[in-house]
C-alpha cells in the first residue's frame, strides 16, 4: 500500500491486442533508414489472436516485444510473477516509443486568429509584425499573464501532446523579451517537467525578436543584443533552469526579426555552459539503450542525453 493507503502501482506491464508495434531494432537511424522503423505487424486483423504483437515491461524497463504467446513465455521463463503486471488492451491500435518533440513553443498567452483577414488581404507577415501583431501581440499578453495562467495554459498543450505518444519536448522561452518574463517561462517550464508525466527541456531563446520598446531605436537591434547577453543569460545563469540556449534561426535575423549581432554581443557570457563558438542549433536524437526514456517525476530538465549538437554549416 502506499501512504496515502491507496493500493501500490503494480511493477508490470503488458500491453496486448496491438496491430502493430514499432520496436527500433537497430538503433539510431539517419537518411532514407529513417523510414524503417522496424515494425512488428500482426499476423491477422483479429485483435484476439495470441500472434498479436505484445509488449511486456517491468519497473519501467521493457524485458520483452513480439508475438503475444512468445511475450508470455518470456515473461515466465524471466522469473517475473504475471499476476503483478497490469495488462492494456491495445484494441488493434499502434505502440511506439514515447516521442520527443525537439521544438516547442509551450508557454505563452493569447491567440493570433485575429490576424487571418489580415493574411487574407494580402499582408506579409512583416506588415503584421510592424503593425504590433505577429510575435509581439504575443510578447505583450505573454508579459501580462502570471505564471500561473502560464502553467495553466501549458498543461493544456502538454496533456494534447501525451495524448498523441509525445514523452519529452523542448520547451523555448523566447514570448517576453524581458529579464522579468523570460526567467517566468523557464520557472514555468521547469515545474511543469517536474509535475510530469512529460518530461520538459526549458530552452532560452532570449533572441527571439526585438522587443516592442527598441523597435523604433536604430541600435535597437545591438541594444537588445547587449541587454540579453550582460543581463538576461546571467540572470538566466543564476536561476539554473535552462538546459540550453539558443538563437532564433538564420531567416529571422536577414528579415528583421532577430538583432544581426548576436554573435558578436551575446557569445562570450554563455559560452562557458552551453555552447561553442560558433552558433549552435540543438537537435534531438534517441537516448541510449541503456538510458529509459521515461520523464522524470522531479528535479531540474536533464534531457542532454536527447540532445546533440550540430554546428551552423558555413
Amino acid at each position: 500500500m502506499s501512504d496515502e493507503g491507496r493500493p501500490s502501482p503494480l511493477p508490470g506491464l503488458l500491453v496486448t491486442g496491438a496491430a502493430e508495434v514499432v520496436t527500433m531494432r537497430g538503433g539510431l537511424r539517419r537518411g532514407p533508414a529513417q523510414d524503417e522503423p522496424a515494425v512488428l505487424r500482426a499476423p491477422s486483423t483479429d485483435p484476439g489472436d495470441p500472434r498479436a504483437p505484445a509488449l511486456a515491461a517491468w519497473e519501467g524497463r521493457i524485458v520483452a516485444v513480439g508475438p503475444g504467446d512468445e511475450v508470455r513465455r518470456a515473461i515466465q521463463a524471466g522469473g517475473y510473477p504475471a499476476d503483478r503486471f497490469a495488462v492494456v488492451d491495445a484494441h488493434g491500435g499502434t505502440v511506439t516509443p514515447g516521442l520527443i518533440d525537439p521544438h516547442t513553443h509551450l508557454l505563452f498567452a493569447g491567440t493570433r486568429e485575429g490576424e487571418m483577414r489580415l493574411r487574407q488581404r494580402g499582408a506579409s507577415y512583416l506588415e503584421i509584425l510592424g503593425a504590433g501583431g505577429g510575435i509581439l501581440s504575443t510578447v505583450a499578453a505573454t508579459r501580462a499573464a502570471s505564471g500561473d495562467e502560464l502553467a495553466a495554459h501549458g498543461r493544456r498543450w502538454l496533456g494534447e501532446m501525451l495524448a498523441h505518444g509525445v514523452t519529452t519536448v523542448e520547451a523555448k522561452s523566447g514570448y517576453g523579451l524581458d529579464a522579468t518574463t523570460e526567467l517566468r517561462l523557464l520557472e514555468v517550464a521547469e515545474r511543469l517537467g517536474r509535475e510530469g508525466p512529460i518530461e520538459v527541456v526549458p530552452t532560452f531563446l532570449g533572441l527571439h525578436a526585438v522587443p516592442p520598446e527598441l523597435r523604433d531605436r536604430p541600435d535597437g537591434a545591438d541594444a537588445y543584443a547587449t541587454a540579453v547577453a550582460t543581463e538576461m543569460i546571467p540572470a538566466v545563469l543564476e536561476q539554473g533552469f535552462a538546459r540550453s540556449c539558443r538563437p532564433a534561426p538564420r531567416w529571422g535575423w536577414r528579415r528583421g526579426c532577430t538583432p544581426t549581432s548576436w554573435p558578436r554581443r551575446a557569445g562570450p557570457s554563455w559560452r562557458p555552459r552551453w555552447a561553442p563558438s560558433r552558433p549552435t542549433t540543438w537537435r534531438c536524437r534517441r537516448p541510449p539503450a541503456s538510458t529509459p526514456s521515461r520523464a522524470r517525476p522531479s528535479g531540474r530538465a536533464r534531457s542532454s542525453r536527447h540532445c546533440s549538437r550540430r554546428r551552423r554549416s558555413s
